[in-house]
């Protein structure tokens, strides 16, 4: 049973390191993505300061997570 255990908890810890794995070229971006949330707190509640604030930081294009998925802000200025 220990060895099932074990076994499970490599399968789910490779399963979560390769599905964080960002493409090449993919933009400059937070890079602390929580299991559920992603980028959200960097982002916080007024979403129009939080991009504006990612793209002060990172530039025009930045990339980070939302939730589980990759996503890219591109901000015209």
């Amino acid at each position: 049973m220990l060895l099932f255990l074990l076994s499970a908890l490599v399968a789910l810890s490779a399963w979560w390191v390769l599905r964080r794995r960002l493409p090449a070229g993919f933009p400059p971006g937070p890079r602390a993505p929580l299991p559920v949330l992603g980028d959200l707190l960097s982002v916080g509640t007024d979403l129009t300061r939080g991009y504006a604030a990612l793209a002060e930081k990172y530039g025009d294009i930045v990339g980070f997570w939302i939730g589980h998925e990759k996503t890219v802000l591109v901000m015209n200025k």
